[in-house]
């Protein structure tokens, strides 16, 4: 799965968090936002049924998505 978000910190450092349908939090290696405050990061879900909730932020910006497990396969 690719998470991408925009409107973060020019050049900053994104933490991002993923809680899985199983209650366990993944933390992923922190991705550094663009010129124009994007980023991509790269998740491999482990497939567990229901709704992945994804946090991302840069201590000033956050933002939050959730994604079934249908969705994270592609």
């Amino acid at each position: 799965m690719t998470i991408t978000g925009l409107g973060f910190t020019t050049n900053g450092s994104v933490a991002i968090t993923v809680l899985r349908p199983d209650q366990v939090t993944d933390t992923l290696p922190a991705a550094t936002a663009n010129g124009s405050g994007g980023f991509s990061a790269t998740y491999q879900p482990p497939m567990v049924p229901g709704r992945y909730k994804i946090t991302a932020t840069d201590g000033t910006n956050t933002a939050k998505a959730a994604v079934a497990e249908a969705d994270a396969a592609k």
